[in-house]
């Protein structure tokens, strides 16, 4: 995996390589990626949740999700960056973890990234505000698990 520039994107091209980079850091399903893309203090929120501090909360708060994963990955649809907000919206598909059908879920989901602009935590995640409906995974992760439960 590449690793995400401790830099500032400018040009489109940066922004798209730090999307990129950003995204396949998520799709890893490993938290000890998260120090890489966020800022120590950053924040974080996904739609009306509370928000969460700092790089320890938000890892912590991936485990459950990414403990119920075997596969996730994001493909971009569009984004656009204004001063050191980058705006984006993706595909994310995602597989339950023990699913015999191996189902995947694919839903959209839009996200608002409030970078670092300065230091040695230039162009990681300050704030992270995601908005997305994922009921249809959860629904299949408590499907799967009630499934692998009977057996």
């Amino acid at each position: 995996m590449s690793a995400v520039p401790s830099t500032l994107p400018i040009t489109r091209d940066e922004v798209e390589a730090w999307l990129l980079n950003n995204l396949v850091a998520f799709d890893s399903l490993d938290i000890t990626e998260h120090p890489k893309i966020f800022a120590k203090n950053a924040q974080l929120q996904f739609a009306n949740s509370p928000v969460l501090h700092g790089i320890e909360e938000i890892q912590q708060s991936f485990v459950p999700a990414f403990s119920a994963l075997s596969y996730m990955k994001h493909v971009p649809v569009t984004f656009d960056k204004v001063d050191n907000k980058v705006w984006f919206t993706v595909e994310i598909s995602y597989r339950a973890k023990g699913d015999p059908e191996n189902q995947t879920i694919t839903i959209p989901a839009s996200a608002l990234a409030h970078l670092v602009t300065e230091g040695e935590e230039a162009g990681k995640l300050a704030r992270f505000q995601v908005f997305l409906d994922n009921r249809p995974v959860l629904e299949r992760i408590e499907y799967v698990s009630k499934l692998n439960n009977k057996e």
